[in-house]
């Protein structure tokens, strides 16, 4: 059992020979910690003896403290700003028990100071409430209540380096040897109270220097900001972090299963979805979701259901936002989602240059299609009642072209063979071979289409594509 993760990080550190050229280092830790805090200490989320923290321990040279400081305090700014937190910054020093020389103090506390100011945030001075091993910027947090909280740090250790003799080879001495200088070394000890030697300072090595350590944390204990956060929010978390992002409404029994396929279409696209199919009345439904401080309510109709469609209230907004296309639905959640600090699907420059888009591959040429009397015989197997008609039209428009063989000669590059057209004649009107829920025709369909040639129809191709995303064991109980 650990308390705190920072011995592991230095351990990692000096697991091989580091160089300057590897500074800034950083290492991040959400392992779970213990700490046996007094009984009568503990309190829900906010005080207890296992929990996590975004403990991040950051290895610089010292010309790099500054920069690395600021940048801690920018990441700061942003993530307390999702969440719509003031922070207010507080610089803490040396306490009376401290390890360290009062010069290595006073040289950690004036990087802080320096930092602090060129970041233009307002700080405070916070005496003697320093870490044992080093000053600390210490951010609190105000609440919508107008509370104070305590959770992100950034401390600076020039210490525990000394303590775990950590070190590095310095520019210049890159090609020289790590042999220890001959010469007698007196480095620092401690004692205990019989006066026995518990640790002494470990020798720097020729061509080394020791980095220094920036212990960072932004949320702290992971429980107790998830309890500030409950409190601030009130029970309406915003959509990115909400566990209860869209409630799809069906208007009556009908649609039920229109509404049970959008709710999956917002699950794929990795959303958090429920319909209410019970059978309860349409204000009723909507009135719980109200209550149960869904982001969004989607009812669904008939008319929403010819128009693959749905109608959107959103929380704490009186009037419905209307009707959206389920692509433009789906568009919009993406635009609330989980917020991120620069665009991940985009390549960063380098030296000013990106790197060019892949050309597209040029299709490959369609087989020659067989156009048997198989087709009209598979088409009825896979096809729903609403399907027939369209298969006996793809029939007639095969025999018109000559039958047989023939047809498929004359066929256009890239044409599919006459059982895909119609099944794509289908899926024009609904999302599944028969109807809005997932059927044993489709996986029979999809078996088939998997042992012999991918089908290349957009529909086809887009039903293909979202029958690949269930398991297979859930494809065999279709029914």
């Amino acid at each position: 059992l650990k308390p705190m993760n920072c011995p592991g990080h230095f351990v990692m550190f000096d697991s091989k020979v580091r160089s300057y050229k590897e500074l800034p280092m950083r290492f991040a830790d959400f392992g779970v910690l213990h700490r046996n805090e007094a009984s009568g200490a503990l309190s829900g989320l906010t005080r207890v003896r296992r929990f996590q923290q975004d403990d991040a321990h950051l290895f610089v040279r010292p010309d790099q403290i500054k920069q690395e400081v600021k940048a801690g305090l920018e990441f700061l700014n942003f993530i307390y700003g999702l969440f719509g937190f003031d922070a207010a910054f507080a610089l803490s020093t040396r306490p009376k028990k401290a390890l360290g020389t009062k010069e290595i103090w006073d040289n950690a506390e004036s990087q802080l100071k320096a930092a602090l100011d060129e970041s233009g945030k307002e700080w405070t001075l916070n005496p003697g409430d320093g870490a044992f091993y080093g000053p600390k910027i210490d951010i609190r947090l105000t609440d919508a209540m107008k509370r104070k909280h305590q959770c992100g740090t950034i401390q600076l250790d020039f210490n525990n380096p000394i303590r775990f003799n950590l070190q590095y080879r310095k520019e210049g001495d890159d090609e020289k040897g790590d042999d220890e200088d001959k010469a007698e070394f007196n480095g620092a000890i401690e004692k205990d109270e019989k006066g026995e030697v518990i640790w002494r300072e470990g020798k720097l090595k020729n061509g080394f220097e020791r980095p220094v350590v920036i212990h960072r944390a932004i949320l702290g204990s992971v429980e107790r900001f998830t309890a500030i956060l409950t409190e601030h929010f009130a029970g309406k978390w915003p959509f990115w972090l909400s566990p209860r992002q869209v409630m799809v409404v069906p208007v009556n029994e009908k649609c039920n299963e229109y509404a049970a396929w959008v709710e999956r279409q917002l699950v794929v696209k990795g959303f958090y979805a429920e319909s209410d199919v019970s059978g309860r009345t349409l204000n009723k439904k909507v009135r719980e979701a109200q209550l149960a401080q869904w982001n969004y309510i989607c009812v669904v109709g008939a008319k929403e259901m010819e128009t693959f469609a749905v109608n959107v209230r959103q929380r704490d907004v009186e009037a419905p936002l209307g009707v959206f296309s389920i692509q433009e639905f789906v568009a919009k959640l993406e635009s609330e989602a989980m917020p991120c600090s620069q665009d991940v699907k985009v390549f960063e420059p380098f030296e000013g240059r990106l790197p060019e888009a892949a050309a597209a591959p040029s299709p490959a040429p369609a087989p020659v299609a067989s156009a048997a009397a198989a087709p009209k015989a598979q088409s009825k197997a896979a096809a729903a009642p609403a399907g027939k008609a369209a298969a006996a039209k793809a029939e007639s428009k095969g025999s018109k072209q000559g039958g047989g063989g023939d047809a498929g000669k004359k066929a256009s590059p890239g044409a599919a063979p006459a059982e895909h057209a119609a099944i794509e004649e289908v899926l024009l009107k609904q999302p599944y071979v028969k109807g809005f829920v997932p059927s044993k025709a489709d996986a029979e369909l999809f078996q088939k289409l998997s042992s012999t040639k991918l089908p290349e129809s957009p529909n086809l191709k887009r039903w293909y594509e979202h029958i690949v995303s269930f398991p297979p064991v859930q494809r065999s109980s279709w029914a």
